[in-house]
């Protein structure tokens, strides 16, 4: 399986490198074991050993290198891309939702100023009008009118009343002695 996958998209799965690291395990110590043979190598030819890890080096990094390492950055950096753009969505959804909220919270108060000055205003008539039904405002009331209030202005009534009685009653005694 894993060597199909490296055929198509020509990347090392997992797999394939755990299985390289091992190989290359095994093969430090065969080198460990090796050194001590090519150290008199070393004295006699030079540096030959060294060239040849060189190369082994070069190649592997032309595996790094190739196609398949490509391939797997090209999609990490498409879904980065896509991770952005939602992350991006997700923003402007906040600041939209923020924005609603905002919007509802100055509606309510415009609603709530509003009553409050009806309120005022009716509390306004009310102090100009001076008491319930037609008639005249509270300031042209006079002060006589102003000062009774309750009992005292039910009194004023009926001390009214009594007074009209007694001058219906003086009217009708001067005009039966008249007639």
């Amino acid at each position: 399986m894993c060597e199909q996958r490296r055929k198509k998209r020509k990347t090392f799965c997992d797999h394939d490198i755990d299985a390289a690291a091992d190989d290359d395990d095994n093969d430090d110590d065969d080198d460990d074991d090796d050194d001590d043979d090519d150290d008199d190598d070393d004295d006699d030819d030079g540096d030959d050993d060294d060239d040849d890890d060189d190369d082994e080096e070069e190649e592997e990094d032309d595996d790094d290198d190739g196609d398949g390492d490509y391939v797997v950055q090209e999609e990490e950096e498409e879904e980065e891309e896509e991770d952005e753009k939602e992350e991006e969505k997700e923003e402007e959804e906040e600041e939209k939702k923020e924005k609603d909220e905002e919007e509802k919270e100055r509606r309510r108060k415009r609603k709530r100023s509003r009553k409050n000055r009806k309120r005022s205003r009716r509390r306004v008539a009310i102090k100009q009008k001076g008491g319930r039904g037609g008639g005249r405002g509270r300031r042209r009331m006079g002060r006589r009118w102003r000062m009774m209030r309750g009992r005292k202005r039910r009194r004023e009534k009926e001390w009214r009343r009594k007074k009209r009685r007694r001058r219906r009653r003086r009217k009708r005694n001067t005009t039966m002695m008249i007639v």
